[in-house]
């Protein structure tokens, strides 16, 4: 999304609406490489809000953001992904609101389901685990998961996006 040439640029103008999924979101490579995360959750979106803005017509505007961002306030110790997604829906509220354009925020629990889930997550070991008639020992009975299976993500992003030009509010 970044460095768009100016074909890109117009295409982005004439879109109905834009859904930013950029991130980098494991903790560790978000402390490796801090301006790749910058960019990739909060700078992609500053540049696409101003290709936009002056627009007639304006795209929606939908941006994935993580349900760590929740209590983000009382945190104490912060993570790079969740500074950039915290600033990114701060920015896409500020500027839907004062260029009037729709715009949300999705903030995504733990997702599952894809050829690319990081093996080592809970959802994935269990699979594997139970798979092959392991025992699975969850012995925190306040343990409380919330994870959501890609499909059923992809399919309420729909409903959502079907909603989006009757929300009464721009954020």
């Amino acid at each position: 999304i970044l460095n768009l040439n100016f074909r890109d640029k117009k295409i982005v103008k004439k879109c109905d609406g834009i859904i930013h999924l950029a991130a980098m979101s494991r903790a560790t490579e978000t402390y490796k490489h801090v301006k790749q995360c910058f960019d990739s959750d909060l700078k992609s979106v500053i540049e696409l809000i101003d290709i936009i803005k002056n627009n007639r017509l304006k795209p929606w505007f939908l941006i994935a953001s993580s349900i760590g961002v929740e209590n983000y306030e009382r945190k104490i110790n912060k993570r790079p992904y969740e500074i950039t997604k915290k600033a990114a829906e701060d920015t896409l509220e500020c500027f839907a609101n004062f260029y009037n354009f729709k715009g949300i925020a999705v903030r995504f629990s733990d997702i599952y389901g894809s050829e690319k889930d990081n093996q080592k997550k809970i959802i994935p070991s269990l699979i594997k685990k139970l798979k092959y008639d392991k025992v699975v020992i969850i012995d925190d009975p306040s343990l409380k998961l919330n994870y959501i299976h890609v499909n059923d993500l992809v399919n309420n992003l729909c409903q959502l996006i079907d909603k989006i030009k009757i929300l009464k509010k721009n954020f």
